[in-house]
């Protein structure tokens, strides 16, 4: 769709953005950690809300459970894209990785229970194991959140919490969730207990789900000048199942607290089997014999991970103790087919990564004046990360971590807070050698004596920065206002440093860089929010400077046919932002809009001029809401429909596809049941995700690069039963 007729739809629509159903502004209260936060909200809906953080100059929003089930999506990244500056990457049809304002990978944190999930997150195939069932609620910071959260937070923050002390567990005892949707007939159940005796709190969740190769709206893919027909319009091999288990209690006397959160994770999904290096064309596997069987290639991840935390108040003053373990387990399995100078592997393990993370962070808060409140934490990390397999991309590695940091706040007046503060955090890298198992010429074009070539050396990287910030809030009746400076910056990692191997997934050879230096950036965000009567707005405009931004630099060099890409470091600037808008034609009407924009270019090297490689294009959510407190023998009703406009995306990088532009419809609707006058017995939500079975492509998708489209039309049912005594 070409942009200007994009831009003409867009100006006729009530200027724009905010995702979902928007919300009455009530004050409330949450104890987050042992701090206290004043949330502001719009709740002009009485269930379905998202509240507003008017304790810090950052953006932040907190959204809720009721929030998360409205908007429920195959994965939990996919659930939060609904949000304006919040994209996600697909891996298939069951996995995501989260993007704030163009930023992914290990330049958005992603915490639980206060603990960064620590996973092989530095992968684009590698999704979130974390399950969005069960989640409380979910705090986002748009922009540079290194101060609290540590160097890899530089582009936003995920908090997921699920404390038990936050607030109710589906305002019950207990539920039974039953789903499936029809396009790559999935099923699975969920099943939550929660009980509170005394001093102690209980909750346990069991969730599992299977599904089948997904449906794709075309027949055929082209890859390469290759044609892969389709059977049935199934993406071949791309059948996934989860099985997950979280188990808390929680204890309190008095001004003491305990929390304890144990969790596993186990996921193992197909990858679209033609591309694998392309040598599946003379597999002798059929993968169109069962939707659901898993083949080769296929990802086999395990996620366990144990938190506990501390809480002693001491003359008033939080002092909060968390001490976390998690192991990850990652196997990449394919058919043992030689490549190069290899030879036939013995088995199908091609990679596999081992990676335990020890956590133990220290908080505490307290007045350094009558009106100035403080914040002081020190964060510490050690990993050990190690691979196996007969396929080598990065080497085994450790890396340390030593942070500290201080947060102020200073009312000015009762209109005017002030906020600021600083980090300083220090990272040790140790990496060690590699050699191939198989013998190669020694010289790149195939001459001289054959050798085991070393893919990476021994290595020691020490690195330190630090990082100040300072913003304000001004607030009064309608109006809100903030603005944040801050400088943030970010460690390479090993894979930056060390790659060197193919990169079937990715379909490329991706190649480290050991002069890496520290990625440091400049931000410039704000928040200007405005409210009158039913109608709410909100502007969201950032800026970013890069002097040392670190990327994958594509060459036009190829190995064994794939283009070489080398990690590299130049100057970028970012720009751009989010408008929110909502009103309420009346009590049980809502119509609300979104619009994102984000404007990348480097600065520096040979690709000055050119943007960021997978920069999200412009795009506007548009949205009507109708609910109903009561309506027959029905309860919370709820009717939504959206309609999604994406720009086509022709800023790119070489060779960097351009993507076309696309419209999408989705429709829900939701209502409770229940006998009498007793609480709702049993909840049903139906939707339908591209009503129309548009052809389009996500330019931040995983396999937008192999010209595979995204999901067609797609209906889903869930029951839920409340399990109360």
């Amino acid at each position: 769709m070409p942009i200007n007729s994009i831009k003409k739809k867009l100006i006729l629509l009530p200027l724009l953005l905010a995702t979902i159903q928007a919300f009455p502004w009530e004050l409330q209260t949450d104890t987050l950690r042992g701090s206290t936060q004043v949330l502001d909200s719009i709740v002009i809906e009485k269930r379905f809300f998202i509240k507003r953080d008017l304790q810090t100059a950052q953006t932040a929003i907190l959204l809720t459970r009721d929030f998360l089930e409205a908007n429920k999506d195959h994965s939990l990244m996919q659930t939060l894209s609904r949000l304006p500056g919040i994209n996600h990457s697909t891996i298939g049809n069951s996995q995501s990785k989260p993007i704030v304002r163009g930023l992914g990978a290990n330049r958005v944190t992603v915490l639980q229970q206060g603990i960064k999930h620590e996973a092989q997150e530095w992968g684009e195939d590698h999704g979130l194991e974390i399950p969005q069932e069960g989640i409380q609620s979910i705090e986002i910071i748009k922009g540079a959140g290194a101060i609290a959260y540590g160097s890899d937070a530089m582009g936003g923050v995920i908090n997921i919490k699920n404390n038990l002390n936050s607030g109710g567990f589906y305002k019950s005892k207990g539920y039974l969730t039953l789903f499936t949707s029809n396009n790559s007939d999935l099923y699975g159940v969920n099943l939550g207990l929660q009980k509170s005796q005394k001093k102690w709190s209980y909750k346990t969740t069991l969730g599992y789900k299977s599904q089948g190769d997904y449906r794709v709206p075309t027949s055929s893919i082209n890859y390469q000048g290759y044609i892969f027909e389709l059977h049935e319009n199934r993406l071949r091999n791309t059948a996934a199942k989860e099985l997950s288990i979280e188990v808390q209690n929680a204890y309190q006397n008095g001004e003491f607290t305990l929390n304890n959160y144990l969790s596993h994770h186990y996921n193992k999904g197909g990858l679209f089997a033609n591309i694998h290096g392309l040598e599946v064309r003379n597999s002798t596997l059929d993968q169109d014999a069962s939707s659901r069987d898993i083949l080769y290639p296929h990802h086999q991840v395990n996620h366990t991970k144990w938190i506990s935390s501390f809480q002693l108040l001491a003359a008033g003053n939080p002092i909060d103790l968390t001490l976390a373990y998690q192991n990850n387990y990652r196997q990449e399995h394919a058919e043992p087919v030689p490549h190069g100078y290899m030879p036939k592997p013995a088995g199908t393990l091609e990679k596999s990564f081992t990676k335990n993370t020890f956590t133990a962070n220290l908080l505490t808060s307290y007045k350094v004046h009558r009106k100035v409140r403080s914040k002081f934490g020190v964060n510490t990390t050690h990993q050990i990360n190690r691979i196996g397999g007969w396929g080598f991309l990065i080497p085994d590695y450790n890396r340390s971590i030593l942070g500290v940091f201080t947060l102020n706040s200073y009312p000015l007046s009762p209109e005017i807070l002030l906020e600021f503060g600083a980090r300083y955090e220090a990272t040790w890298n140790k990496s060690f050698a590699y050699k191939d198992w198989f013998e190669s010429p020694e010289d790149e074009n195939g001459d001289g004596q054959r050798a085991y070539i070393e893919r990476a050396k021994k290595s020691s990287r020490f690195f330190q920065d630090f990082s100040p910030s300072i913003g304000a809030r001004y607030s009064k009746q309608a109006f809100d206002a903030k603005v944040n400076l801050s400088k943030s910056f970010r460690v390479p990692l090993a894979h930056e440093l060390a790659a060197n191997g193919l990169n079937y997934h990715m379909y490329r050879y991706e190649k480290g860089n050991q002069d890496l230096s520290t990625e440091t950036s400049y931000h410039l965000d704000g928040e200007f929010h405005f409210q009158w009567r039913a109608l709410a707005l909100t502007l969201s405009p950032f800026l970013s400077y890069s002097n040392n931004y670190i990327y994958l630099n594509p060459t036009p060099t190829y190995y064994q046919g794939l283009q070489v890409f080398q990690y590299t470091q130049n100057s970028v600037l970012r720009r751009g932002g989010e408008l929110m808008l909502s009103y309420y034609i009346s009590s049980s009407l809502e119509l609300s809009s979104g619009l994102e924009y984000i404007y990348t270019r480097q600065q520096s090297g040979d690709k000055s001029g050119y943007p960021l490689p997978l920069t999200p294009p412009p795009s506007g959510l548009f949205a009507i809401t109708f609910t109903r407190p009561l309506l027959w023998r029905m309860s919370n009703f709820r009717m939504h429909a959206d309609y999604r406009i994406a720009a086509s995306q022709n800023d790119i990088l070489p060779p960097e596809l351009a993507t076309p532009g696309y419209s999408l419809v989705d429709l829900s609707c939701s209502s409770d049941f229940s006998i009498g006058k007793d609480k709702p017995l049993l909840t049903i939500a139906l939707s339908a995700k591209n009503v129309l079975n548009k052809k389009y492509f996500n330019h931040t998708s995983f396999y937008r690069m192999i010209e595979i489209p995204e999901a067609g039309r797609n209906i889903s049912l869930s029951l839920t039963v409340n399990l109360n005594n």
